[in-house]
């Protein structure tokens, strides 16, 4: 390939990315009787269905919003080209950081570059804020008239409400970039050459903040489970933040498991657990059901698989279309009416 031609598709962001679907991680096919259709309900290109007692992929329907990826708790959707964990990495003492779609033109020469700006998670985003203080930008110039708007138009409402509820986890400056030439006014300094730009794309960055394959390894060896990559996420923001805000963090990223007194400890939900969240442990005799709530996906198998009908699952604190009806206009709200 000539040198031309390489530049010349490093640059190109309008490539469609599709995500690769891992049949065998579904979790119709650990339980039969699973009846979870997380990412059908969220597929707005009808490239997702239920046929055959399982999930069926249209590729060529795919519209490479994200939102399976992001819905589903056990990585059956996943984007070869997007390594979640780089949204937690260093960003090298840059000025600025600014994060784009494939689909957008370079406005930036460290441009990182996700599939979908829809699906950067509640997780990426706090995990964001703990890898340094310059600003992070977010290249949304061209949404408007992307059919994903609908999933870049959530994650603003996810981000406002962040900001405005639980603010003191998110100290890093958000700057939402509504027009190329807004990303002028926000970086002076010099910048670096635009071939350094092109060749640092955001799965090729080096995670520095977080090292989830030695901590992910050590958990494997001693429960013999495959841990999705929001999970390693969640787990080592827990480790890292300040004591004084783990509830709240917790609150935001943590399933909570209520166990009814119709639990008879028996070890079904222990054994269909796909992370090893479950455990039982035995005390003078006596059998207790514990839970890890870092280690839990939100999967539910546990729930759908009890014959007590003694397990529920609480979901963590999160945005709803009703956080934002009726509130007044704030240095955030405005991002919202971009894709609205």
């Amino acid at each position: 390939m000539s040198s031309l031609s390489l530049i010349q598709k490093l640059a190109s962001h309008s490539t469609h990315q599709t995500p690769d679907f891992a049949q065998d991680r579904c979790l119709r096919k650990r339980l039969t009787s699973c009846d979870c259709k997380e990412c059908i309900n969220v597929c707005t290109s009808d490239a997702i269905s239920f046929r055959d007692h399982g999930i069926s992929f249209d590729a060529g329907a795919c519209s490479g919003c994200m939102l399976c990826a992001k819905a589903c708790p056990n990585d059956a959707f996943v984007f070869l080209e997007f390594d979640p964990k780089s949204l937690c990495s260093s960003e090298n003492n840059a000025e600025l950081v600014v994060i784009s779609c494939h689909k957008q033109s370079q406005i930036y020469p460290e441009e990182q570059l996700v599939p979908c700006l829809g699906g950067i998670t509640t997780e990426h985003l706090l995990a964001m804020n703990m890898c340094g203080e310059s600003p992070i930008a977010f290249n949304v110039s061209s949404c408007v008239d992307c059919q994903n708007n609908h999933g870049v138009t959530d994650f603003l409402h996810r981000l406002t409400w962040l900001k405005q509820t639980k603010g003191f986890l998110l100290e890093r400056k958000y700057v939402v970039i509504k027009d190329q030439k807004e990303v002028t006014t926000l970086d002076q300094s010099s910048r670096r050459s635009f071939l350094l730009g092109l060749r640092e794309s955001l799965s090729e960055t080096i995670s520095a903040q977080f090292s989830f394959d030695t901590d992910s390894s050590k958990h494997a060896a001693r429960t013999s489970r495959r841990i999705p990559a929001r999970v390693k996420i969640k787990r080592h923001l827990m480790e890292k933040v300040a004591s004084r805000d783990r509830q709240v963090l917790s609150s935001l990223i943590n399933h909570r498991l209520i166990i009814s007194k119709a639990c008879n400890v028996c070890p079904l939900c222990k054994g269909i657990c796909p992370t090893g969240a479950i455990k039982i442990e035995r005390t003078e005799q006596q059998k207790e059901l514990t839970f890890d709530d870092t280690l839990c996906s939100g999967c539910g198998l546990c729930v759908s698989f009890c014959p007590q009908n003694a397990l529920s699952l609480k979901k963590p604190e999160s945005w709803t279309r009703a956080d934002t009806t009726g509130r007044k206009s704030s240095s955030v709200e405005d991002w919202i009416s971009l894709a609205e």
